[in-house]
């Protein structure tokens, strides 16, 4: 915010009021992302009740019988419920917070395919990178929830 209000003429002109637009515009995307992402691994979990039991499972198993709200002991039992994080990281990949993000390039770029055909983008070349598209090329069955990839123990 600080840069922004430093650097948009819009902010300098609009004063407080554009400022508070912006500042909504910051609270309704945080909100937004955050709805899209628990809506996006709630329909997973739907689709994979095994995995909800498993990660439920563990979940007891790291914060016991005790229902208080110790801050340190739900620390500790978030850092213990690895099935959970695997499991946010692969809604992430399956269903990015931005399945899209346009841009401009800031400098030439040549890029070569597969087959060896080459491309040039110049400068000022206004750009879409396809994060949903991008984030499923990896491994044998893209489409798949894959937990296990996450873990990256040696």
């Amino acid at each position: 915010m600080v840069s922004l209000i430093a650097n948009e003429l819009r902010f300098r002109k609009g004063g407080t009021k554009a400022m508070l637009a912006e500042a909504r515009v910051f609270v309704q995307a945080g909100f937004e992302t955050t709805a899209h992402s628990l809506a996006f691994a709630m329909g997973m979990m739907a689709e994979r009740p095994d995995l909800a039991e498993k990660m439920y499972k563990q979940g007891l198993e790291s914060l016991g019988q005790d229902t208080c709200y110790d801050v340190d002991k739900m620390k500790v039992a978030i850092e213990e419920t690895k099935l959970v994080n695997y499991f946010f990281h692969e809604a992430f990949r399956l269903y990015p917070l931005a399945p899209s993000l346009g841009g401009e390039c800031t400098n030439d770029i040549e890029l070569s395919a597969k087959d060896g055909t080459k491309y040039s983008l110049p400068k000022g070349t206004a750009t879409v990178f396809l994060n949903m598209s991008l984030q499923r090329q990896i491994a044998d069955n893209p489409n798949e929830i894959q937990l296990e990839q996450w873990d990256t123990k040696p």
